[in-house]
């Protein structure tokens, strides 16, 4: 029902060095969520003005950034969609949209291995003349840089080779990524980024057109809902990512029918969203669909079903662990994914069809395996995050687990000095890399 082209909003970070203190502070207004101040000190863009970007004879990379949920997936797809039905980048003839947390990209060694087709024929001779030409009239779109392992990142890998030309010099690139796996691009391959654009998400005013437009069938609600975020403005400022704007809707209209309390910080809106997709699995459920259930925590669920929680928690930290978000496992027949899982094929050259299992979203993945975390004991988890050796600083990948585990745990059972150390530690981290990691440990986002 919502047009999706009212609430994009792009904004181009310039080349120039960035003093500290305005990344900092560029870094500070995207985690409290000041929108609308970063689009004033930014130069805006929008769909067509990026395509024209597209169009320059000098764009080898440009480097899409976003905070989790705020849409570089659906942006990547959006090209490929427009590209396809011919209505956007027709000077490309060929745009390929790899998937970097797939396990048939990942294990790319070399060109041919980036363009994998059933016909072997038809593979060789296609990867023959894009080889030939240089990739010249090729759109590569690099989705989830992030969700790639540390080593392929920052070590010699044909995505880096791509990235900085080794490969395919005339190929034009783009990647989408978080911001703390792209310090490395921003770092080492700074001269092959020709534009750096970061997804903002909502202003103030996207936010109010799409609470009106999705509501519009009940003005009780709505009043509702405008009344709930302006008396908790920090809900109000996790809205401007999309995905998050869409739970709180979903969570506010739950949360009104069964009468819970309404979430007040991030780690409880993701706890009622997982309470809320878990409530639809037992609905539908032959046995557990005859009860009416009342989660007010996960220790309500049916025995069975908490411990299938359990089982899909430890899947969520284990991904986390070997940063793998694609899980191909031999899971047996009767396992259940309580809904928080999504199965699909996946096509691989040699060995046919397969199926994988993916989270509905990193964001859930990340919450389901700080989740595991609490259930373990305490020496286990600040080992996680090294701050028993004041040198190593918080593993990047695991920026979000921390602030939902720190939300869920509230630091319970954590002596004073490592609560003091996981801030200090936490803060260095932002201040040293210069970009937006996303882990201040704040109040209002716990």
């Amino acid at each position: 029902p919502v047009n999706p082209k009212k609430y994009i909003n792009l904004v181009i970070i310039e080349k120039n060095e960035i003093p500290k203190q305005e990344a900092y502070q560029f870094m500070k207004d995207m985690i409290d969520g000041f929108i609308d101040k970063i689009k004033k000190s930014k130069r805006s863009t929008n769909m067509g003005q990026f395509v024209q970007l597209l169009n320059g004879s000098h764009s080898k990379c440009i480097l899409v950034e976003g905070v989790p949920g705020v849409g570089k997936s659906t942006f990547a797809w959006k090209l490929c969609h427009k590209w396809g039905r011919g209505k956007l980048l027709q000077q490309y003839k060929l745009v390929v949209l790899l998937r970097l947390r797939d396990k048939s990209v990942r294990g790319a060694r070399c060109v041919s291995d980036l363009f994998q087709y059933h016909n072997h024929q038809v593979q060789q001779e296609a990867v023959d003349e894009i080889q030939r030409t240089g990739g010249k009239g090729v759109l590569l779109l690099f989705e989830g840089y992030d969700e790639l392992p540390e080593a392929m990142r920052t070590e010699n890998s044909i995505f880096l080779d791509v990235i900085t030309g080794r490969k395919l010099p005339d190929a034009t690139v783009l990647v989408t990524s978080r911001h703390w796996a792209s310090e490395f691009l921003h770092r080492e391959c700074k001269r092959h980024i020709s534009y750096v654009i970061e997804i903002v998400g909502f202003t103030s005013a996207n936010i109010q057109s799409y609470l009106e437009s999705t509501c519009s069938d009940d003005p009780q609600m709505l009043v509702g809902l405008k009344k709930y975020i302006s008396f908790y403005p920090h809900i109000m400022s996790m809205m401007y990512v999309p995905l998050n704007c869409a739970i709180v809707l979903e969570v506010y209209r739950n949360s009104n029918k069964v009468g819970n309390l309404v979430p007040k910080t991030m780690t409880e809106l993701y706890s009622s969203l997982i309470r809320s997709l878990l409530l639809r699995y037992l609905f539908n459920h032959p046995e557990h669909g005859k009860v009416k259930w009342n989660i007010q925590c996960f220790d309500d669920l049916p025995q069975d079903v908490y411990q299938q929680l359990c089982e899909l928690s430890t899947i969520a930290y284990n991904g986390i662990v070997h940063e793998q978000q694609v899980i191909f496992s031999d899971l047996p027949d009767n396992f259940e994914t309580l809904d928080l899982m999504q199965c699909a094929p996946e096509l691989y050259v040699d060995e046919g069809a397969a199926v994988s299992y993916n989270f509905l979203h990193l964001t859930i993945q990340e919450y389901l395996a700080a989740f595991h975390l609490s259930k373990q004991p305490v020496e286990k988890q600040i080992e996680h995050f090294q701050i028993k050796h004041k040198n190593k600083r918080v593993r990047s990948h695991f920026q979000m687990v921390l602030r939902f585990l720190s939300g869920l745990r509230k630091f319970r059972g954590y002596p004073t000095e490592i609560m003091s150390a996981l801030c200090i530690e936490t803060k260095t981290y932002q201040d040293e890399s210069g970009v937006k990691s996303g882990g201040v440990i704040h109040g209002n986002i716990l």
